[in-house]
């Protein structure tokens, strides 16, 4: 990005500057880190096909406040490479909130499926005490009616 007759108070309050800044990527695996250059110079001083990729060397008076002016960026930098981190870990730190009440909430439901099952084992139990005593009841009257056969 080329930026032309522009007034920087940190560079130069009373000269327009002409800046370049340059912005690549550290390296494949630090895919979150960058590699910022930049050169300032007086305005009209940064020939066109330099800024264009040409292999030719310019002769460029560097602006005097350039470094500071960069370096002017670094608090506000470190603050939000800060508050990146904190709320990346206050990411993980819900996810693994949200993921515990979810097992809780498993275990509500599974503890609430025993319960049942045991009320209704519970049931059956009773159910087969009742049909053992409904099937000797049963086998009581058929014995009566056995004994009441009638004589010839």
């Amino acid at each position: 990005m080329v930026y032309r007759n522009t007034r920087l108070k940190n560079l130069d309050p009373n000269e327009p500057q002409d800046v370049f800044f340059k912005i690549d990527r550290k390296s494949r695996k630090e895919k979150d880190k960058s590699i910022v250059t930049m050169i300032t110079a007086k305005s009209g001083t940064i020939p066109e096909e330099k800024v264009k990729g040409a292999k030719t060397v310019a002769t460029i008076e560097p602006s005097a406040n350039s470094v500071a002016f960069l370096n002017s960026f670094q608090s506000n930098i470190n603050l939000s490479a800060y508050n990146l981190a904190v709320s990346n870990q206050q990411d993980v730190v819900d996810k693994s909130e949200k993921k515990l009440k979810n097992l809780q909430d498993d275990q509500s439901k599974m503890e609430k499926k025993i319960k049942n099952l045991q009320d209704d084992l519970s049931k059956n139990k009773k159910d087969q005490q009742n049909q053992t005593e409904e099937i000797a009841k049963q086998k009581t009257i058929l014995e009566q009616k056995r004994a009441a056969k009638p004589v010839d």
